[in-house]
């Protein structure tokens, strides 16, 4: 019955699942980030309740590469090209911490010779194993090995 049901000012608005928008694969250009499509059904859906202004000043040349990239279709407007710059700087951020993760990993624990050694084994077994036709008049294998 109507009277059964919650106020709506009192219900929550719903995190976004894994299978929302927010997470189809679809929704993300190549560069990882949102579609404005995708931002625009999060805001509808409740899933982004509002957004902080931060205030900023931009000299003439700032403001006009963000109008060549509205321009070229790469963000919807202005605002929509700095939050796209700020995830891929993010982004950029974050890979940069997962791979000197990894280099350290590699620093505390190096390979033995003899994992270097069947890698390389490997390597020139996959590389022989392809198929070269297109690229016969390069140098013969044996120099480098």
């Amino acid at each position: 019955m109507a009277g059964d049901r919650e106020p709506a000012s009192s219900r929550k608005a719903a995190a976004p699942s894994r299978s929302s928008a927010s997470w189809h694969p679809s929704a993300h250009d190549r560069f990882g980030t949102r579609s404005l499509e995708c931002d625009l059904r999060l805001v509808y859906a409740g899933a982004v309740t509002s957004r902080t202004p931060i205030p900023t000043r931009l000299d003439e040349d700032e403001i006009a590469a963000l109008d060549e990239v509205v321009s070229a279709g790469l963000a919807s407007n202005r605002a929509e090209a700095i939050r796209l710059s700020i995830r891929r700087m993010k982004d950029a951020l974050d890979r940069a911490r997962i791979g000197d993760e990894i280099v350290s990993g590699y620093m505390a624990m190096p390979q033995t010779k003899e994992e270097l050694a069947a890698a390389r084994v490997s390597a020139v077994a996959l590389l022989d194993a392809e198929s070269w036709s297109e690229y016969e008049s390069t140098p013969e294998r044996a120099e480098l090995t």
